[in-house]
């Protein structure tokens, strides 16, 4: 009984393997579709990055208002400050501000960069981001 059992099971996986639908194995792929794929996935790549360097700009700008409005709190605050406290204040924002200068460069220099070069420039503005982000926190331990 056992024997005809995998008798069976062996004559059931035969069947289920021959009834298989069978694909195309000798399809001829000419230099044309081969060439009409790769521009496809060359403009999907270019569309690819422009989105993603469309997507980086944009946080870098919220962040960037975002650094700029705290800025601009503390620059009310040094106001009522007085003596080396304020010159200290001061000299920390005018750094503060000059790396928001460099981050906007950066962020224009985004704006027009080709497909090409778009990764080294978002490399750039995210070093400027970096750099900004420990300009604010030297600002704030001075206070």
């Amino acid at each position: 009984m056992k024997r005809f059992g995998w008798m069976a099971m062996i004559a059931l996986v035969a069947m289920l393997a021959a009834c298989t639908q069978k694909t195309e194995s000798n399809k001829v792929v000419t230099s044309k579709q081969v060439v009409a794929e790769a521009q496809k996935a060359a403009e999907m790549l270019q569309t690819y990055l422009q989105e993603q360097g469309a997507m980086h700009r944009v946080a870098a700008e919220a962040k960037l208002a975002r650094f700029e409005r705290r800025a601009a709190l503390l620059k009310a605050k040094a106001g009522k400050m007085e003596g080396q406290a304020k010159a200290n204040l001061e000299k920390q924002l005018a750094a503060f501000a000059g790396k928001t200068e460099a981050l906007k460069q950066g962020l224009a220099k985004m704006k027009s960069a080709p497909e090409d070069d778009l990764e080294r420039v978002i490399a750039t503005v995210a070093i400027a981001m970096n750099e900004l982000e420990n300009e604010f926190d030297k600002v704030l331990e001075s206070l």
